[in-house]
């Protein structure tokens, strides 16, 4: 083990740490914004059903791939995943500022 092998769990700890005061609260956030009141209950345990495991197999496989594959291609591959969840919400996330539940269903139900 190398004198700074307790960084990497330092570091993913304190960014779930870190994370769960802004970063991972918004798709709750983004749910209760834009999904109707009858589905809200149901799609957030949708979601923490397919979120719990994802995070799951992304602590176990981190460091594997890290190895197997190279930090860098590791990080990168991470990054483009950032890249992409961003254009996701640049081009698909409707504006919500404003506009009342059923507003933002009429849009949404417009873009099919």
């Amino acid at each position: 083990m190398t004198p700074h092998g307790w960084l990497p769990m330092v570091s993913f700890s304190a960014a779930i740490f870190i994370g769960s005061w802004g970063l991972l609260v918004i798709p709750f956030f983004v749910m209760a914004e834009i999904l109707p009141t009858k589905v809200r209950s149901f799609s957030a345990t949708v979601f923490m059903i397919i979120q719990w495991p994802i995070t799951f197999l992304l602590v176990k496989y981190f460091i594997i791939i890290g190895y197997d594959y190279g930090w860098h291609t590791c990080i990168w591959f991470f990054a483009a995943c950032c890249v992409l969840q961003v254009a996701f919400i640049i081009f698909m996330q409707p504006e919500t500022k404003g506009k009342s539940t059923e507003e933002i269903i009429e849009i949404l139900s417009k873009k099919k």
